[in-house]
């Protein structure tokens, strides 16, 4: 079966579902941002402030085609959509599930978060949301809605979804 690639905005759940939901399928579970920080050994926030955001960008497109294609979930970062190149990839070679989350949860999930390059100014932030809500829509197979659900609960819904047949 083809990979699943987990999109969404930042706080989201993409990485905490990835896991949860190749430990179910019994796949790997790869991250764009991690295997980016391996390949290049620099943190995205050294990257960000050294080499600026577009240097980031290449270096995700990259990083992105060398994923796996089948039987792996993918957590991807959450600005991935940005490039045509990157939705259009994705879309042809795997399954691709928006993780839609509203942003006073979104908000909620970052308020002590002082890792992530783009979350220095909420408001500001918000329009960025707003921009690419469409562009994860337009990239979706499946949109889930995370809002009060655990991990595993999305793991679930993403199951029954691409595979009905193990319902239950």
């Amino acid at each position: 079966m083809k990979s699943i690639y987990l999109i969404g905005f930042m706080g989201s759940g993409k990485s905490s579902v990835s896991s949860c939901l190749a430990e179910h399928l019994k796949w790997d579970a790869k991250d764009t941002d991690r295997e980016l920080e391996q390949y290049y050994n620099e943190t995205i926030p050294d990257i960000f402030a050294k080499k600026g955001e577009e240097t980031f960008r290449q270096y995700e497109s990259h990083i992105l085609q060398q994923m796996p294609e089948t039987e792996s979930v993918i957590a991807t970062g959450g600005g991935i959509i940005g490039k045509q190149e990157n939705r259009e990839w994705m879309k042809s070679n795997g399954i691709v599930v928006f993780l839609q989350t509203s942003w006073d949860t979104i908000k909620d999930r970052l308020s002590e978060d002082t890792a992530r390059p783009l979350w220095k100014d909420p408001d500001s932030t918000y329009l960025l949301y707003e921009h690419r809500l469409p562009l994860y829509e337009e990239t979706a197979h499946l949109n889930i809605r995370t809002d009060q659900k655990s991990p595993d609960e999305i793991a679930e819904d993403i199951i029954s979804l691409i595979n009905p047949s193990r319902n239950g």
